[in-house]
């Protein structure tokens, strides 16, 4: 074999490889905006992670020489690719997966493929959908359906937090199609594409994003580390690095399915590792935000220690009755009588045990 004809071999591999790990990486996205979402708002985690995930790329674009000049003859696919894979689909996502348990949250993210498939039907009309792309489509729209039950009338989906995730889905399915239309044939290094995508996204979210209260973040550790190493440099900057280098050498469609990954690594993360943030097992609506069960909030001393018991009141004894309070004797000093024992109080009445 020479080396020539082994190079094709080799990039698919590195391709599937790059595809694993975007699946991977977007599939633990979820329980880190779950934990950030804690603290700031959705506005604000898709602007802090956006920048901690620039400026990384920033760097290895600068390292690698791989920007130039003339690059900015494209800006406005840059800023479509801002909006599509950037800002609407950061911003979406992050406020459905506030208002959603996390496995619920990355699980609805499977339906990026159905809107890539339906765009890439319009618009790209050299790359055919297989009988097995499509089945797997119809298979992903049942499963989006069972999962939204827009049926139930429980409450036990928040249909708005369904709503903002569609809308996440849709707008990063589109952009598969629009930089496998508009950007690769620019052969564009993807650190480049990153740069400038993340860069005009970064400018706008600065530009809209309410900053009040942002540095909340800065009280909760495990918070901040997931923001900016889970959501940042790696939920962000190296997963578009990751998703350029699949879309140019798998194609729209294929490069999509990577998005099947995520919701199963998501559902996996909500069901064993799922006891969300050490330091706030339920969100301010008293749920648990993984497995989206109700129950009353914790925070309180009332619920921690159960309701106040009356104390038994004492009736002042009569001294008339009672030789040892006789005030005629001075050699008998009142000695008050021993409170009752209170009975123990019982603790942690409200355990999730009782509760489901």
């Amino acid at each position: 074999m020479t080396p020539r004809s082994a190079a094709p071999g080799s990039a698919n591999g590195a391709a599937l490889v790059a595809f694993v790990a975007l699946g991977l990486i977007w599939g633990s996205n979820f329980i880190f905006i779950k934990w950030a979402s804690h603290t700031i708002t959705p506005q604000q985690i898709t602007l802090l992670r956006v920048l901690c995930g620039f400026v990384p790329v920033l760097a290895w674009a600068i390292i690698q020489r791989n920007m130039r000049w003339h690059h900015l003859r494209h800006l406005h696919h840059f800023a479509v690719m801002a909006l599509l894979a950037t800002s609407i689909y950061y911003l979406a996502y992050a406020a459905g997966t506030s208002l959603l348990a996390s496995g619920i949250a990355g699980a609805l993210s499977g339906a990026i493929p159905l809107f890539s498939f339906l765009a890439a039907a319009l618009f790209l009309r050299f790359e055919r959908a297989s009988i097995g792309q499509l089945l797997g489509v119809l298979v992903g729209f049942a499963g989006v359906v069972l999962i939204a039950r827009p049926w139930d009338n429980s409450g036990t989906v928040d249909p708005v937090g369904v709503i903002y995730m569609l809308i996440g889905s849709a707008s990063v399915g589109l952009s598969f199609v629009y930089a496998k239309r508009f950007l690769t044939p620019l052969r564009i290094a993807p650190a480049a594409l990153t740069t400038y995508q993340m860069g005009l996204a970064l400018i706008l979210l600065s530009a809209t994003t309410d900053s009040d209260g942002i540095d909340t973040i800065l009280t909760d550790p495990t918070a901040l580390t997931a923001l900016v190493v889970g959501l940042g440099l790696l939920g962000t900057g190296v997963a578009y690095i990751l998703y350029y280098v699949i879309v140019a050498k798998l194609g729209a469609l294929t490069a999509s399915s990577a998005t099947y990954i995520p919701p199963v690594v998501a559902l996996v993360i909500g069901a064993v590792g799922g006891r969300v943030h050490p330091a706030q097992r339920r969100d301010s609506r008293g749920a648990d935000p993984v497995r989206g069960n109700s129950y009353p909030p914790r925070d309180t001393q009332a619920h921690r220690r159960g309701p106040p018991r009356p104390r038994p009141e004492l009736s002042a004894p009569d001294s008339n009755d009672h030789p040892a309070f006789n005030s005629e004797d001075p050699s008998h000093s009142p000695t008050p009588r021993p409170s009752p024992a209170t009975p123990p109080q019982e603790q942690y009445p409200c355990r999730p045990s009782n509760l489901l």
